[in-house]
């Protein structure tokens, strides 16, 4: 599984739909998205102190196992032999 997925949502849709009255400066302005992959950096919905707010988040799996955050599943697509 490779873990891409669209998001195909302006930012005002993604606020009103989560019931959000603002977002940080600059964002949304690389919305909609047609290729999001693990790594990049997606909008989440994050409920804090009673209110939403709308925040950025890297997309994908950190194994518990991994060495570097950093590299993420970088060796995702390897099979056993």
């Amino acid at each position: 599984m490779c873990g891409r997925f669209f998001l195909k949502l302006e930012a005002e849709a993604i606020a009103a739909l989560f019931d959000v009255a603002s977002w940080p400066p600059g964002f949304g302005l690389n919305l909609p998205r047609f290729n999001i992959g693990p790594g990049q950096d997606i909008p989440v919905a994050l409920a804090r102190d009673g209110r939403r707010e709308l925040i950025e988040l890297k997309w994908g799996l950190v194994p518990s196992w991994a060495d570097d955050p950093g590299r993420g599943g970088a060796d995702r697509r390897l099979r056993a032999a």
